[in-house]
């Protein structure tokens, strides 16, 4: 390849790099790309990451490009990010805002990180600055997060970014063969701290 070829190459490929949407220390959040919905599709069915996010059936690319494009019409009741690794330069998770309320001002929180990058805390990173987001500029009163306690790593991430647990649901999700309570946490926006 010559440096004519390289340079438009490299031109192309900026081009393509959308400017991030939330900035983070390691990561951004970015709007979805459909041109990653294979990768998005790989996310929702892989089993370490369906479990824990609702996901018990098989979901087709369709499917998923379904759900976010139904999100284009009317008022926005979720809210789909695109975790980006600055290091790598590659996406390596979602982060989302469901069942937003905007009459009562509460939102649930999801953040799901690919495997290979999980306790590095990418986790907690997209979590403090989506509680930002959500509080700051979303103007929201209240943040959500319902957790099977079989997902150690997720109520901790919710702990360490300052939601509270409310609530414990007993035998409320079922699992691989066994039942597991249900933890319902929950972060007031004059109980946040930014620190």
């Amino acid at each position: 390849m010559n440096e004519e070829e390289e340079g438009k190459k490299s031109k192309e490929e900026k081009e393509d790099i959308i400017a991030p949407f939330l900035e983070g220390e390691s990561v951004d959040l970015l709007p979805l790309n459909l041109d990653h919905l294979n990768l998005y599709t790989k996310w929702f069915n892989l089993e370490e990451m369906r479990l824990f996010s609702g996901s018990e059936f098989p979901q087709t690319k369709e499917e998923i490009k379904k759900k976010f494009e139904s999100e284009d019409k009317g008022t926005k009741q979720n809210i789909f990010l695109e975790i980006w690794r600055k290091k790598e330069k590659k996406a390596i998770g979602l982060a989302i805002f469901n069942h937003i309320n905007w009459f009562n001002r509460s939102a649930n929180m999801l953040v799901i990180v690919e495997p290979d990058y999980q306790k590095e805390g990418i986790g907690t990173e997209v979590g403090k600055i989506l509680v930002e987001y959500g509080f700051l500029e979303l103007n929201l009163q209240k943040l959500q997060a319902t957790i099977s306690d079989a997902n150690t790593a997720g109520w901790k991430l919710a702990e360490k970014v300052g939601f509270a647990l409310e609530a414990k649901l007993e035998d409320e999700t079922y699992l691989k063969g066994k039942y597991y309570d249900e933890r319902k946490y929950g972060l007031l926006r004059e109980n946040w701290s930014t620190n």
